[in-house]
């Protein structure tokens, strides 16, 4: 076969300019994402290393990351221990694909999970993303709902942009892109009163085989109650469906306990769908754990065991890396180190608040995932939009806050070399405080004295100059 273009090497690969990446990003991946990315300074630099709470530029800038990997990193970036087991895995040799043979890491790992849920969640099922984990819960808990036809979550949640779980994310219910499976519902976030009455509502069109729930939601930075979880297990026993907790981005100490329904008494759920920090920060896997009772009702045959599988389902090392990332996590104590975390957090956020409390409109969060809500820090913002139109941009009022915290997060890292995120839902507009698990005092203080330095400073004409470039990309 004749080629006639250029086909690079690894080598080749890790020698290109920023401009030479921009330019194969426009052209092969996605031109206005390239725009977006080129928007905020971030944009310039090409990211070369990765070491605990670092990142480094290929001109030798020390990033301190922020963002916790979205989740992924509370073990940081590259742990040694996680490293070592992942080389050591190469080394020799081990056994990595075949899922028609018996893999000793994927029964430990199975093990393992069901060990520390401590639970009736006894059945796992290992895939990649934490979309593919709910989606395989869905089918479950479909099939093992004696032809019920509806699944309930709540208005304001967010499970992934596959076909299904997209279709059940409540924050993305007004987003009409993409087809969307039919039979699912949508009640009040926390709201006991609106799932009793949409399970009333619709019991008389089929039934309700599944309440989805996120014990802690990322996006609106909000736990689930403990009367909203209490009525939600009485309304089990009433309506008999099975309860799903997504903890997705959660679970693993992210939000204070290693699992956050745990924080319920007498709460256990019939599945629960984990992956982020499952897999140390090198390693793409999630888990969908179930009961035996409803596992084993749909596929505990002979006939339908195989009904549900993947290609990629428990690969050997990447069952190795979690087996890995789960001890850590429980033999280097990381319980003590999220409480400690989350304490210095509350106290530098209410500092700040008290601080400037013209700038700051308020905080929330737990453990080490945490969000601040700004005032916006430029007046007038509207006249700069005027002119936009209402198809290109739906939601201006939206906009204008993201723009304000992209520009505070911008400013973290041009002038202080921190990199944060924001949300991306239309659900909340925070600047997000959720560092790796690791980050040391230092750290903490490091980046609240320079958001404190942000904050004095006048950011209005950077920011009037960040807004307009960012509506021309827009339009």
């Amino acid at each position: 076969m004749t080629i006639l273009k250029k086909i690079y090497s690894l080598e080749d690969a890790e020698k290109l300019s920023i401009s030479e990446i921009k330019n194969l990003y426009n052209e092969y991946v996605n031109p206005k994402q390239t725009k977006i990315f080129s928007n905020f300074p971030f944009g310039k630099d090409i990211f070369v290393k990765a070491k605990d709470m670092y990142i480094y530029t290929s001109n030798n800038k020390k990033i301190l990351d922020f963002t916790g990997g979205l989740g992924v990193l509370n073990h940081g970036h590259n742990n040694s221990r996680i490293k070592n087991v992942r080389i050591n895995f190469a080394k020799n040799d081990k056994m990595e694909v075949h899922k028609i043979v018996f893999s000793p890491y994927l029964a430990a790992l199975s093990h393992n999970l069901s060990s520390i849920l401590d639970s009736e969640l006894k059945r796992t099922f290992l895939c990649n993303s934490g979309a593919e984990a709910v989606e395989g819960a869905i089918k479950l808990s479909f099939r093992a709902s004696k032809n019920k036809k509806f699944i309930l979550s709540t208005d304001k949640s967010y499970h992934g942009k596959l076909i299904a779980t997209g279709s059940i994310s409540g924050a993305l219910k007004n987003v009409n892109h993409f087809p969307k499976i039919s039979d699912y519902d949508f009640f009040k976030f926390n709201n006991l009163n609106s799932l009793e009455e949409k399970l009333k509502e619709l019991s008389q069109k089929g039934g309700v085989y599944a309440v989805i729930i996120e014990p802690f939601s990322a996006t609106l930075l909000e736990a689930c109650s403990e009367n909203f979880i209490k009525g939600l297990v009485d309304l089990r026993k009433k309506y008999g469906f099975a309860i799903i907790c997504d903890e997705v981005y959660c679970a693993w100490y992210k939000c204070g306990e290693i699992f956050y329904f745990k924080k319920f008494k007498n709460f256990q759920p019939d599945l629960i769908t984990l992956s982020k920090s499952l897999g140390g920060g090198k390693s793409s896997i999630s888990a969908l754990v179930a009961t035996k009772k409803i596992y084993d009702k749909v596929y505990g045959s002979f006939e339908t065991a195989t009904l549900h599988t993947t290609t990629y389902n428990g690969f050997g090392e990447e069952c190795a890396t979690a087996i890995e990332a789960i001890n850590i996590l429980l033999e280097e104590d990381y319980a003590s180190k999220v409480k400690n975390l989350e304490e210095k957090i509350n106290k530098h956020l209410k500092i700040l608040k008290d601080k400037h409390p013209k700038k700051v409109k308020g905080f929330k969060g737990v453990g080490s995932l945490f969000g601040i809500d700004f005032f916006s820090m430029i007046d007038n913002f509207e006249p700069l939009l005027k002119n936009v139109p209402l198809n290109v941009i739906k939601n201006k009022a939206n906009l204008i806050s993201k723009l304000n915290v992209a520009s505070i997060s911008s400013e973290l890292y041009s002038k202080h070399e921190i990199l944060t995120h924001i949300s991306e839902s239309e659900n909340s507009n925070f600047l997000y405080i959720s560092p790796s698990l690791i980050a040391s005092n230092e750290n903490i203080e490091y980046f609240f004295k320079s958001l404190d330095e942000v904050l004095k400073s006048k950011l209005d004409l950077k920011l009037l100059k960040y807004i307009i470039n960012s509506i021309f990309n827009i339009v």
